[in-house]
């Protein structure tokens, strides 16, 4: 692990069995323009089997910029592949970039001037996603004297554009191109290897505990990269998500990352409500601690360091279904707003049959059954003193409905999920995307 480094710039650059799509990428960050003073290497860790390392000896042979190239056992886990490539670098800012990605002339001088001029900076590249590429129809010369040629092909642009924000600029940390001081970096943890080979949520991840250093995230919003098409491969890797996710929540009990899983679209609605109604939060008391296994509408901020795996805010939780007892649902609750307080009681009633509320009044207990009801469950309640007991008898259909928008290369279809996500909205039905 190299921690004593050059002043410089590393790019770190996995790869699993994509050489097509390095090749392009090569030849744009051989062709970079930069200052005299300014260094640079790329580092190439090769997991796959499909000829990379005669790809890379031939840019090795041209000697334009130095490539470290390493090759490791088949292996498609992303962050043990970063980390590799992070501990043979020299330089002291790493820029992991993905293979696939086309890197205009001055994306090495960019980076590295803006990590000149600030500290502890986390800089974040924008992409637009290429429809068609071929580089055998635009040519090598081209990729390399007039880059501005991409400009020509049809493209999506990239969406946090217009999202990001800092609030929790965490969620919008993507490694296939973003540069970080190797000392934050080390800090941070590195990419946590424990999410394995499925697709997501390691750079998030990352983000986050960069975040928590302090470090300032920021969206680079007057350069471009270029994303090579393979729409087919990336849709299937996506699919695949759902364990990292759930992996993210474990390691981060706080409600900014259950929301990020939850409300994607409505995150920052959502986030400062919730932010404020931190503010006035109160501990559930040691009795109430002691008597139910899982306490939900809980309010934990990503700065908090003491958590209790016991409490969460619930809208996704990580238990199994009907793993639990009984489950306590803070009076927070009656605060949230409806989809978060749906959210709670559908996932509080996947994991238990008895869900309990305590101190609450007959308007109160009214309204958690028009909710109950409105999640498709259907329940009979005990009263018994101050405690409320609510038990499932059945499930019935549901006005709750989460929608999963396609992405914005499937046109057709995020048009046909957005009607329907309105028709229902307009037809009093409940609506997350």
């Amino acid at each position: 692990m190299k921690r004593i480094s050059q002043k410089g710039i590393s790019v770190v650059i996995p790869t699993f069995n994509r050489v097509q799509y390095l090749y392009a990428a090569l030849i744009c960050l051989c062709n970079q323009k930069i200052n005299d003073e300014v260094k640079y290497e790329i580092v190439v860790i090769d997991s796959g089997d499909d000829g990379t390392d005669k790809i890379v000896r031939l840019f090795q042979d041209n000697g334009k910029v130095k490539i470290i190239y390493k090759k490791i056992k088949k292996c498609r886990n992303r962050s043990l592949v970063r980390n590799k490539g992070a501990a043979l670098s020299n330089y002291d800012v790493l820029c992991f970039l993905d293979n696939d990605m086309l890197t205009p002339p001055d994306f090495i001088q960019t980076h590295y001037d803006r990590h000149q001029k600030e500290s502890n900076l986390v800089l974040l590249g924008c992409r637009k996603s290429l429809i068609n590429f071929d580089i055998n129809q635009i040519g090598e010369e081209s990729l390399q004297t007039n880059f501005e040629i991409l400009e020509e092909l049809p493209y999506y642009i990239d969406e946090r554009l217009t999202q990001f924000n800092q609030n929790a600029p965490w969620r919008f940390v993507f490694s296939h191109t973003m540069s970080v001081k190797k000392d934050d970096f080390y800090k941070a943890g590195r990419f946590n290897v424990k999410f394995g080979e499925n697709w997501g949520f390691e750079d998030l991840e990352l983000g986050f505990n960069l975040h928590l250093l302090g470090c300032k995230i920021e969206l680079l919003t007057n350069q471009f990269t270029f994303h090579q098409p393979h729409f087919s491969q990336s849709n299937k890797e996506q699919h695949e998500e759902s364990s990292n996710g759930k992996l993210f929540l474990k390691l981060h009990n706080c409600f900014e990352v259950e929301l990020y899983e939850c409300f994607y679209h409505s995150f920052d609605e959502y986030y400062q409500r919730l932010k404020k109604l931190k503010k006035t939060f109160k501990l559930p008391s040691k009795k109430i601690l002691s008597k139910y296994e899982l306490i939900l509408a809980c309010l934990f901020t990503s700065n908090e360091k003491k958590k209790l795996k016991q409490m969460q805010l619930g809208t996704s939780c990580i238990h199994k279904n009907n793993s639990l007892k009984n489950v306590y649902i803070h009076n927070t609750w009656f605060d949230f707003p409806d989809i978060v307080k749906m959210g709670i009681l559908s996932e509080a009633f996947r994991i238990t049959q008895k869900v309990y509320f305590e101190n609450i009044n007959s308007n109160q207990i009214t309204q958690i059954e028009h909710f109950i009801k409105k999640i498709g469950i259907k329940v009979k309640f005990n009263l018994n003193n101050d405690i409320v007991e609510f038990i499932k008898l059945e499930e019935k259909k549901s006005d709750f409905f989460i929608i999963l928008l396609p992405t914005e290369l499937q046109p057709e279809k995020r048009f046909v999920y957005t009607w329907l996500g309105k028709w229902l909205l307009e037809n009093n039905y409940f609506v997350n995307f």
